[in-house]
């Protein structure tokens, strides 16, 4: 079996900056793509399984997280400004090892360049940097790489 090394493939990475903040430090948002506002739910019947009631409310956040990045990548942008989860409700019968939970997420995705980069000119090409950048993440945001394999034909857009 032959192995192909990682380097040699055409595999590349976006870097998608989620913030509270308004802006991301050192980068000029060049578009608005548009505001994504989802109420998500989860139920369970098996919390013990689940890692109890901290492990079902830890993986539906990352799964948010996901779904947040993924929205945010179908739309052409490479940021999340303003992200804001702003209800959390969790209901539970441990006696009956059930539970659901209800999250609000709130944000404005945006296609940024940073300082000294190209600006974006539509938000069909999305700033994308390889495997070997090394720029650090900017103070206030998260930096989450996700791949840039998703075609856009795979995600969901609501365009009129």
């Amino acid at each position: 079996m032959h192995m192909i090394p990682y380097e040699s493939t055409s595999y590349q990475i976006q870097a998608i900056e989620i913030t509270p903040l308004t802006y991301i430090p050192n980068a000029h948002i060049d578009q608005y793509l548009g505001h994504l506002n989802f109420f998500l739910i989860r139920e369970t019947t098996s919390v013990r399984d689940e890692g109890g009631l901290n492990g079902f409310l830890h993986s539906f956040i990352a799964e948010i997280m996901a779904i947040c990045r993924a929205h945010v990548t179908c739309l052409g942008g490479n940021s999340l400004v303003a992200y804001r989860m702003s209800e959390c409700v969790l209901d539970k019968s441990l006696h009956k090892n059930q539970s659901q939970c209800l999250i609000n997420v709130s944000g404005d995705i945006t296609a940024v360049s940073y300082i000294g980069q190209q600006h974006v000119s539509d938000h069909k090409h999305i700033a994308v940097a390889s495997a070997s950048d090394q720029r650090e993440p900017s103070p206030g945001c998260w930096s989450i790489r996700v791949p840039q394999n998703t075609h856009p034909s795979l995600c969901v857009s609501n365009s009129s």
